[in-house]
């Protein structure tokens, strides 16, 4: 398999949201960030922060949160364009072989997805929830987001991103850097970068970034390190963002300063985060090295709470706001293993219902889906070979018929006929 493989561990704690805005327009679920920061701090003694900038661009005619992101342990980001410790998602949006049949993408936006090869079509991969798939093809990956994005990963990096209604976004590469981001041939970013490769200047329609480098510290399974990092962000030399990073005297601690907030992040002897500026951390192992009970107290007393039960495969997750979550993945041997069989929704009202229920044939591919959004709300969706044939909607049938690989449907008065995704043939009957 031509997909690189995991270089080191996991997770970022400190991330800078540039926030660009253009028209209103919901951002892509491919754009969206890693948002439970809790998860990797349990394991890796890192956890995740975000600093709003907003400035005015659009990629495809989306807007596009332009993420960077400071890692308190090396995280996929060994060569960041950014220094020690830093990741640029939208120019280093990767996919690396974590192991046999398992790969993770690092979506444009920060996200991470993880996709299992399936067992009864070798080189073709789909998430645990079936929103994501993926084909393998010699050195190119073809990751399909559920919202329409495709992205095109050659020999590990993002290439190419592509929208049936925004175009494509290419990202033009100089000795494995990306200098030149286009949208349909237009110029949408430009990069330049030091003898060092790290990121200097980032420009766009009216605008030029410029960022300094400074040495800093990060902490490591090795203790503090010093290294090269952005330390500030500017432009017409007015300063944007700031950085400081600087070790307490405690190894297990280290100072931030964004900007004049101070925030101080401590782990215990293990790695594990036991404070930030925000929360206290308590973890109970139920196992021995296996399954964690991790509760997070805000400054405001409220708690959130993570736990996974590895007997029933049941993960269940308490926000501050007092909504439940639970998720249960099949346990049984077999193709479907590991896959998301139902999703359980329980509000501090008492209500109650099973949001999502997944039935899976011998080959692990979805059968039959039940997702309730609400109560009131059900959506039922039959499959065969992979592709949907049925689906029910608030009481309302549609039927799928392929023939060619088009797959052609009507709803009420219109008729649509699609291939390889895309809309091909729109009729409407008086």
């Amino acid at each position: 398999m031509k997909i690189p493989k995991q270089i080191v561990s996991y997770c970022a704690f400190g991330i800078l949201l540039l926030n660009v805005q253009a028209q209103q327009r919901e951002v892509p679920a491919v754009f969206h960030p890693s948002s439970n920061g809790l998860a990797a701090a349990s394991r890796d003694g890192a956890v995740a922060l975000w600093f709003p900038i907003v400035k005015n661009l659009s990629l495809g005619g989306t807007s596009i949160p332009l993420r960077i992101g400071f890692g308190s342990r090396q995280n996929n980001c060994k060569d960041s364009c950014l220094g020690l410790g830093w990741w640029f998602p939208l120019l280093e949006s990767s996919v690396v072989e974590l192991y046999e049949g398992c790969i993770e993408v690092m979506t444009p936006g920060g996200a991470r997805i993880r996709v299992y090869e399936e067992k009864s079509a070798q080189k073709t991969f789909s998430s645990l929830d079936q929103k994501w798939t993926a084909e393998l093809a010699g050195d190119t990956f073809l990751v399909h987001a559920h919202d329409g994005w495709d992205l095109k990963f050659v020999k590990g990096y993002l290439v190419q991103m592509t929208d049936v209604d925004h175009g494509k976004v290419n990202f033009h590469r100089k000795n494995g850097r990306v200098e030149e981001v286009t949208v349909d041939g237009n110029n949408v970013l430009g990069l330049a970068y030091d003898k060092e490769g790290h990121l200097r200047t980032l420009s766009y329609p009216g605008h030029v970034l410029e960022l300094e480098m400074l040495p800093a510290m990060i902490l490591s399974g090795d203790g503090l390190q010093l290294g090269k990092a952005v330390a500030k962000i500017s432009e017409k030399q007015k300063e944007l963002m700031s950085f400081l990073l600087k070790p307490t005297g405690d190894l297990n601690s280290l100072m931030m300063t964004a900007s004049g907030d101070e925030q101080l992040w401590q782990w215990d002897s293990a790695g594990t985060i036991e404070s930030d500026s925000k929360s206290t951390y308590h973890i109970d192992y139920v196992k021995e090295g296996e399954d964690a009970v991790i509760q997070r107290t805000l400054k405001s007393g409220e708690i959130e709470s993570y736990a996974y039960d590895s007997g029933t495969g049941t993960q269940t997750t308490t926000a501050a706001n007092g909504v439940t979550l639970s998720r249960r993945y099949v346990l049984t041997p077999g193709a479907a293993y590991g896959r998301l069989w139902s999703e359980v929704v329980a509000n501090v009202s008492g209500d109650k219902w099973e949001r999502q229920k997944y039935y899976y044939d011998k080959n692990g591919s979805v059968l039959r889906s039940v997702i309730k959004l609400s109560p009131s709300q059900q959506s039922e969706k039959y499959f065969e070979n992979g592709r949907l044939i049925k689906q029910i909607i608030n009481n309302q049938m549609t039927e799928f018929k392929v023939d060619e690989g088009v797959v052609t449907y009507a709803v009420g008065s219109v008729s649509k006929s699609i291939k390889n995704g895309r809309l091909v043939i729109e009729s409407h009957t008086k």
